[in-house]
């Protein structure tokens, strides 16, 4: 079986988390093998897709953003196969456009979307915005002081995780790209300025580490190790 999952990618993975245990349950000794984003590629998969599970139960995969990398004609050329496996694949990818989908509904495999809500910016609050522009900044002590103020007034730990993972990605675009392929990848001006001069306080990779170390709290956080606020305290107190 075979589902994409297209949109707001805190929603998605929440619901792809809940697919997961739903199978878990039905099959107890079903092995769960999760790929993130640029971990997936074509022969990893295709080997958890061809293995089994302990007495048998069908193995489910989780794949994030392979339809937008090097090896999307291999993937796509390969859902046929997939879909007539015993096992279960989820795909993640926060756009999908025509060919995509059509592809997908060829095998017969579901299309769940989850809508990304525009007044988002707006949502989160300035002092949200304020918290990631320090952190962009290196600027521990305001980064801390607005982390405590926002999550007292009352925003979500999601909410916050959700703006930090934003402007790494933000600022990992305004490093490497000049600033027109950066616009078009989705940057504002005005941002690429800001934490493209951030960016200048981080060594090579650093972001990127950065990135991965708080997708994987997330994650950790929804398998009940730690409170996300209680996480980013920390982690904001332990950067540079």
């Amino acid at each position: 079986m075979i589902t994409l999952y297209v949109g707001e990618r805190a929603q998605a993975i929440d619901a792809i988390r809940l697919a997961i245990q739903a199978h878990q349950k039905k099959y107890p000794n079903a092995r769960a093998v999760r790929f993130e984003e640029n971990e997936a590629t074509f022969a990893v998969v295709e080997e958890a897709m061809g293995s089994g599970s302990l007495f048998g139960a069908p193995t489910i995969v989780f794949c994030e953003g392979v339809f937008a990398g090097t090896e999307r004609e291999t993937f796509l050329r390969a859902l046929e196969i997939f879909a007539r496996s015993p096992n279960t694949i989820l795909f993640f990818e926060e756009k999908a456009l025509k060919p995509l989908r059509t592809a997908f509904e060829a095998t017969g495999a579901r299309i769940e979307e989850f809508t990304k809500k525009e007044t988002k910016e707006v949502e989160r609050g300035p002092r949200v915005f304020a918290l990631a522009d320090a952190f962009i900044a290196r600027d521990k002590r305001s980064a801390w002081t607005l982390l405590t103020q926002v999550l007292r007034e009352g925003a979500e730990a999601e909410e916050v995780h959700g703006t930090l993972v934003w402007a790494l990605k933000m600022a990992i675009l305004s490093r490497k790209l000049p600033k027109a392929e950066a616009v078009k990848a989705g940057v504002k001006p005005f941002v690429y300025g800001k934490y493209g001069k951030g960016s200048l306080k981080w060594e090579e990779g650093e972001q990127e580490r950065a990135l991965r170390e708080l997708k994987d709290m997330y994650h950790d956080a929804h398998r009940g190790a730690f409170a996300l606020a209680d996480a980013l305290e920390r982690y904001i107190l332990g950067s540079k």
